[in-house]
């Protein structure tokens, strides 16, 4: 054979090789759509704190794609457990440059067929399959579509399940019966929930993707409400709560930054946007986890007084007479003119942020009460408001004594009228219990929000319980319980000063009120 035929025959078999290349399909896009269930078992996705962007459609999401500049975009998805999900592909012609684009036509059948298998990230197959079909095309670029279609088999009914990667293998074929070659492979994130994400209190669809990803990572296959709590709380208890793909040291928490917590609004989108929150935002949060699921508790609140009704709470309407006689002994009685009782609105000063700019009669100190301005059945009244004095503080001296918090290095001289140093107990420890994420959060509140579920009593904010009664989380938490005061001197310096009233170990069963 000449050389010339020899390189006659190798130009053809070339062009036979890049035309049968040519000729296969290749994975472009695929996207999952809600189940063959209906939209309600189809669970939207947001991206965390306040923003409010969508991961997932109303309807579908496009879940794994091809870029034209080579990579590869993922998205995650979430479905309700028993439901079938729907799975659509896209798929472009070997050794061309399309990709897939929304359909802008009537789609026409295609000479080439598809079909795909599931598996997780061990590549082990799921059961769940693709069944073959014929493609369509659209437009006039070499891309071909299969249209979504349900899998063979439903997810288990009211099981938890998380895929780090879910896989669809694809193939296609030039005929239905194969036979089949290889088109690619889609992985992504997807989550399944125990059940319809139900409850009240909640912000509504759609869900912020940490909730999911704490309850489904945590609760992977377990198929009872007792088991995903209990294994959601035990991340709580860690007191090392993470954001979706955050650094593992990197923990959400609680009354971190005193400042910055006060300006911003209240709900488990602030906490996740700011990384820092409150107790309420603390019980949000565990109750959108498990409103996710299909179940939820309840959020309970703890009021040390109830300045509307003084009969409810820690203090009663004596024991506050009895601390605002107390007030005038020490300080004062200047401090409260005739009639020596907040009856009226001008005899106490209030915390409103500011310091009072004059000085009150005769004592040349001021004394600023933590208080509350409400309207009373008599008309507008003042309740001075007490808090909890969460552990651990050193209030070895005893109940119905003053303990003031000194800057460092200051001395502290309280003057009465009569010029007479007033003994106050210092150096007070208020660091506190350690909390979410922080070792040092804010320990004094007037109010807390805890979590019930079972009957049981849990305290998100410091990842601790479960408690079977009140009395058990009041022996736990608290050192005790008073009103906050700041004193501020004759020469302008500025001293808190706690009043403690009660130790938590001499508190009662009627004297914290606890409503849900």
């Amino acid at each position: 054979m000449s050389i010339s035929n020899v390189f006659l025959l190798i130009c053809l078999f070339s062009n036979f090789m890049v035309g049968a290349l040519n000729d296969g399909l290749d994975l472009v896009r695929v996207e999952f759509w809600n189940p063959t269930e209906g939209v309600g078992d189809w669970v939207p996705i947001k991206g965390d704190g306040l923003s409010n962007v969508e991961i997932s459609g109303p309807s579908k999401t496009k879940v794994w794609m091809l870029n034209e500049d080579g990579t590869i975009s993922k998205k995650p998805v979430a479905y309700v457990g028993g439901c079938t999900p729907r799975i659509g592909a896209c798929f472009k012609q070997l050794g061309s440059n399309n990709f897939c684009t929304s359909s802008n036509g009537s789609p026409s059948a295609v000479g080439y067929f598809a079909r795909g298998e599931v598996f997780d990230q061990n590549d082990p197959p799921l059961g769940m399959s693709l069944p073959a079909k014929q493609l369509v095309k659209t437009g006039s670029k070499k891309t071909y579509e299969y249209l979504a279609e349900p899998t063979n088999s439903p997810f288990a009914a009211e099981e938890v399940r998380y895929f780090e990667e879910f896989k669809v293998k694809w193939q296609w074929s030039k005929d239905l019966n194969g036979p089949w070659q290889e088109a690619g492979t889609s992985e992504n994130r997807l989550y399944v929930t125990h059940g319809k994400p139900t409850g009240t209190n909640v912000l509504p669809p759609p869900f912020f993707r940490t909730c999911l990803q704490i309850g489904c990572t945590l609760a992977d296959k377990k198929k009872t409400k007792d088991e995903i709590f209990d294994l959601v709380f035990e991340k709580f208890s860690s007191k090392c709560v993470l954001k979706v793909d955050d650094d593992p040291n990197n923990c959400l928490s609680y009354w971190k930054d005193i400042n910055n917590i006060i300006l911003q609004g209240f709900g488990i989108n602030h906490l996740l946007e700011s990384e820092d929150g409150r107790c309420g935002d603390w019980a949000e949060f565990l109750e959108a986890i498990l409103f996710i699921q299909g179940f939820a508790g309840k959020r309970t609140s703890v009021v040390a007084y109830n300045p509307v009704n003084a009969t409810l709470g820690i203090f009663q309407n004596t024991l506050e007479a009895e601390f605002l006689t107390n007030l005038g002994q020490t300080f004062g009685s200047d401090l409260f003119p005739v009639p020596n009782h907040p009856s009226n609105p001008t005899n106490i000063l209030i915390d409103n942020g500011s310091f009072f700019g004059n000085s009150l009669p005769g004592s040349g100190c001021r004394l600023i009460l933590n208080a509350l301005k409400v309207n009373g059945a008599n008309g507008e009244e003042l309740g001075v408001i007490h808090k909890f004095f969460v552990k651990s503080w050193d209030f070895s001296q005893g109940e119905n004594q003053y303990y003031a918090i000194l800057p460092a290095g200051i001395p502290l001289e309280i003057k009465n009228p009569d010029g007479n140093i007033i003994e106050t107990v210092c150096g007070a420890d208020e660091s506190g219990e350690a909390g979410q994420g922080f070792a040092d959060p804010l320990s004094f509140f007037g109010d807390h929000e805890l979590y019930k579920f079972n009957d049981q009593i849990y305290d998100l904010s410091y990842g601790k319980g479960p408690f079977s009664t009140k009395e058990e989380w009041t022996d736990d938490s608290l050192a005790g319980y008073g009103t906050l005061l700041t004193y501020i001197s004759p020469n302008l310096l500025s001293y808190r000063i706690r009043w403690l009233h009660q130790k938590a170990s001499a508190i009662n069963n009627n004297t914290i009120f606890f409503f849900e």
